[in-house]
């Protein structure tokens, strides 16, 4: 392991967990290998690791990941290792061509299904896979019949994601599989998931289903896959090849507060709408009004990813809250969030509540209440809502700071809510930069406000928030941030 900390950055490898570094270890000799961690355990950080591994086996590597952390895995390569842009080509839209000679490609679970063929020529039979939330892999539907040349039926590898996946998981040296949701409904689940990481170890979508899931015909026909069979020959087997940590694990190893910085491009946003007339009201009302419309604007534009994030987490059993800038926006996230949860099977029985300045303060505690009635939470609210005289909010897992806050009394303010007297857990606070927008102005001119309070009052608090919105040892991240 020597060899592959000494391209870390030295502040990274301080920061290594036991279990990330038991972990590159325990999957050194594996085919295939899955790291089941809790949301904010550092998966990441553990694949890079595994990552740096298989380049230095000579292996270019592929990463699969959800279309929006593209950007950001290329940057928590960067900020973890040193390697810079020219070392990655993130593949995005449906006219693939040809990838240049780059140690890693990153693509996304949206579009893998198109450029196969190219990433198979890139890597010619000699690289490795980590798929990032691995559980979206998990349909058994990946193969369909065809009539062949001689008139005969056969199987071929459907043109969906997990077909596409799946023919390229047959062509890697190596293979890691990363999510805190390894059954999202199901144990059927697993069959999939396992089928991209160690193919054929389960055999046939068949097989597993009647060994390990009590198949029987349904009552309308088919396949029912609902039940349990030989769960401790299951147990034995998932264990071979499953490195977990649950949530009191990385607790005791992590920080009880922890920041991030998301930098979001301009790929990642969406175009928010409705703001024409609230910027007719303030070119009425001065630079100031119109400053804070244009923070609202930005909060609005992360709303994809932020309902993404927030399902991800909530459905492996943590609690999130989202902070965003007005009461339209919650009303937005609340719905959306609500439809997903309806819709998705992964989603079933995760809580959704929000708060903003149009509530009672009474109103606003009952949705905390509810809010905390349930470990799959998801809470909703306006900074400035969610303030004095709410209590409950410590026993939060994550804060997405849609909307960031500008000054520093706003920063001490809003983090106090979640780490206090009485929290009993680790929280993991989200800050989110939108590329192009006033995020990037807003983040330059905390800082300076941050700096000038630490100058004065040595507040530690304050000189961490500046270190995150800085992107300490990302340069990159940096120089997006300070372009005016």
């Amino acid at each position: 392991m020597d060899e592959i900390l000494g391209r870390l950055d030295k502040s990274t490898i301080g920061m290594l967990t036991d279990y990330q570094r038991e972990s590159y270890e325990w999957s050194a000799d594996k085919k295939g290998a899955f790291y089941w961690w809790a949301c904010g355990a550092g998966k990441t950080l553990g694949a890079i690791l595994w990552s740096l591994r298989e380049l230095s086996r000579g292996n270019r590597v592929v990463i699969v990941t959800k279309a929006p952390t593209r950007y950001q895995w290329q940057d928590e390569f960067i900020k973890y290792t040193g390697m810079d842009e020219a070392d990655f080509h993130i593949l995005s839209g449906r006219k693939p061509s040809e990838i240049p000679d780059v140690p890693v490609v990153i693509t996304s679970w949206s579009v893998i299904m198109y450029w196969h063929e190219a990433i198979r020529e890139w890597g010619n039979k000699k690289y490795s896979i980590v798929y990032d939330e691995v559980h979206k892999g998990k349909s058994w539907q990946r193969k369909e019949k065809y009539v062949t040349s001689s008139g005969a039926i056969g199987y071929r590898y459907s043109h969906n994601r997990v077909g596409i996946a799946a023919l390229l998981s047959r062509d890697a040296v190596h293979r890691l599989g990363l999510t805190a949701t390894p059954i999202p409904n199901r144990r059927m689940d697993l069959w999939g998931q396992f089928d991209l990481v160690v193919p054929r170890l389960f055999g046939t979508s068949w097989h597993f289903a009647h060994t390990y899931c009590a198949a029987k015909t349904g009552k309308y026909g088919g396949l029912e896959t609902t039940g349990v069979s030989n769960c401790e020959d299951l147990k034995n087997r998932v264990a071979s090849y499953a490195h977990t940590v649950s949530y009191d694990q990385m607790a005791r190893q992590l920080p009880v507060k922890r920041r991030e910085l998301v930098f979001l491009k301009q790929s990642d946003l969406k175009r928010p709408k409705g703001f024409n007339e609230l910027y007719k009201k303030a070119a009425r009302a001065g630079a100031q009004a119109k400053f804070e419309i244009d923070l609202m604007r930005a909060a609005a534009s992360k709303n994809d990813w932020v309902i993404d994030k927030a399902l991800e987490v909530a459905s492996s059993g943590r609690r999130v809250t989202i902070l965003t800038g007005r009461r339209r926006d919650v009303t937005d996230l609340f719905l959306h969030l609500r439809r997903r949860v309806d819709k998705e099977v992964d989603c079933h029985g995760i809580t959704v509540t929000s708060a903003h300045g149009g509530l009672y303060v009474h109103e606003r505690q009952s949705a905390v209440t509810a809010y905390l009635s349930n470990d799959k939470s998801i809470l909703v609210g306006t900074t400035y809502a969610l303030g004095e005289a709410i209590d409950g909010l410590q026993k939060t897992d994550m804060v997405i700071f849609a909307h960031l806050p500008w000054t520093p009394g706003l920063v001490t303010q809003a983090e106090g809510r979640f780490s206090r007297l009485g929290g009993d857990r680790s929280v993991l606070l989200y800050y989110l930069i939108a590329e192009g927008t006033v995020d990037e102005q807003i983040a330059d001119l905390l800082t300076e406000k941050l700096d000038q309070l630490t100058g004065v009052i040595d507040d530690d608090q304050a000189d961490e928030v500046a270190s995150v919105l800085l992107g300490d040892d990302d340069e990159t991240i940096l120089d997006n941030i300070l372009m005016k």
